[in-house]
Formats: C-alpha cells, structure tokens, sequence
C-alpha cells in the first residue's frame, strides 16, 4: 500500500479520532493514531534539540578599573579556542563587533552555546585583550549572561618624534619606520603617524598611564640614531617607558622619544 503524510516520528500526527471509533480510519492520507508515548517522546527530543541550538546573549558594561562607565566602547567578540575544555587566549573566527553606549552598556545577542571573548577599544582607554586579562564569559543555550563587565586601563598617548634633516622620508609610507609597543599580551601595537614635513615625523603610541611599556623602533631601510646619539642596530632597539606623573589619560604629552635619520641603512 502507497503511504501517505510525514513518515518517522511526524507520520499520524494528521490522523483525528472520530467519537467512537477505536483506530484510525484507513485512508491513503492516514494510517494509525499516534499514541501518547509516542507522542511525548517525540515533544521530549524536539524540545532538547531546540535548547541545544538557541543563542544566548551577554549583557554587560564598560567600564574603567575604578568603576566608571566608558561610554560608545567599540566591542570586538568571537567564540574562544578550547585545548581539553579550557579557553586559551586565542580565538576562533568570524570576530564580530558591537558599540557600548553612552552608558557603557552593551548587548551581544545570537551567541552559540560556549566561551566567549570580548575585548574594548575606546580613546584614551587600553584594550584589555592586549593589556590585562581577556574577558571571557560562558554562554549557554538560551540564556543570557547578565552583569558581565570589560574593564579598561587608562591609556597615556606618548609621543615619538623622528628627526629628517635629508628629507629622506619625504616621498616614504607612513610605515616606512617601524614603531610601535609590544603589550603585555604579545601583541604589538603600531604607532599612529599623527603628523608630517619635509623634515620630521611624529607618533602617538598608547601605553598604560600608571605602568611601564616596551617600545620598539626600527629604522627598515634607513639609519636611526637615537637622542643620545647611539646608533639603532638593524635589528631594532627596544626602550622601557613610563608616563610622566603628571600625564592625562588620552592626552598626549611632550615628546618622550626622539630618534634621527642620518643617511640610508646598509644592505
């Protein structure tokens, strides 16, 4: 006989007892009454697979190490890589992207169940994936991770100035000097070329406000000397800096690093 309507666990759920009648009517669009154990059974596997499968969310705050609310965060998130059920300081691709708001507050919505890392940039603010500790929050099926807070350091904007007496720099990308701080994290962080003439450079690089920080600069094709005098090898030089005592989060202060071009590097 030719079956009709669902087959597996939907098949008879079209399948309506008239009063009186103690099976179903055999038709072609109908073949037997569905029990109630089966019936339950199938409710119990579909409502297990739906809480597997439904996003959570996170909500939460950025905020300052005092407390304060940083408010339009820029928010950068992605599933955290697991080696043995334990989030490491990686994470898995796509990275996704939200803004806190004026309040510091923040939704992240539609997250599969498992770790999360979520990292913060701001002005005059340090991010905390390169900085400190990644926050990570766990997300369970259908749930929503409420209270969640990303706390920022204070960042101090120090300033590099590069000297070019030749002009040799004049016609160069902005990267053809290689400056920039290595952070806690590993990561290094490029320094912003804030501005430029036919002679000198400058650069804004973040560093934390209370604490020190590894700068890095490397003069690529050409020869650096630095304030001292002292010739930066090929390979790069690297200086220990703090901010001044009097230094503002975010604002820039006097030149805390000078360097000269004096002529090409060698092959």
């Amino acid at each position: 006989m030719k079956r009709g309507g669902f087959g597996g666990p939907l098949q008879g759920l079209n399948c309506l007892k008239k009063a009186g009648e103690t099976a179903c009517p055999t038709t072609r669009s109908c073949e037997r009454a569905v029990s109630p154990a089966r019936l339950l059974l199938f409710l119990a596997v579909s409502l297990t697979a739906w809480g597997q499968t439904t996003p959570g969310a996170i909500e939460g705050t950025a905020l300052t190490t005092e407390g304060k609310p940083v408010p339009r965060a820029n928010l950068y998130y992605a599933r955290s890589s697991r080696v043995k059920g334990k989030a490491t300081g990686s994470v898995l691709p796509p990275v996704l992207s939200a803004k806190a708001g004026l309040d510091g507050r923040f939704t992240l919505s539609n997250l599969p169940a498992g770790s999360w890392t979520v990292c913060a940039e701001a002005a005059g603010f340090l991010n905390p994936c390169h900085w400190s500790t990644s926050p990570t929050f766990t997300v369970s099926a259908g749930q929503t991770v409420a209270k969640a807070e990303v706390r920022m350091d204070q960042a101090f904007l120090l300033q590099i100035h590069v000297s070019d007496p030749q002009g040799l720099l004049a016609k160069e990308s902005s990267n053809a000097i290689n400056i920039g701080v290595h952070a806690a994290s590993g990561a290094f962080q490029r320094a912003s070329l804030t501005s430029r003439d036919v002679k000198s450079r400058d650069y804004t690089v973040a560093i934390p406000l209370h604490g020190a920080a590894k700068v890095f600069v490397s003069g690529g094709a050409f020869q650096l000397n630095d304030n001292s005098g002292a010739q930066v090898s090929k390979g790069g030089k690297l200086t220990q800096v703090t901010a001044p005592e009097t230094g503002k989060a975010g604002v820039a202060g006097p030149a805390g690093l000078g360097y000269t071009v004096i002529g090409l590097g060698k092959p």
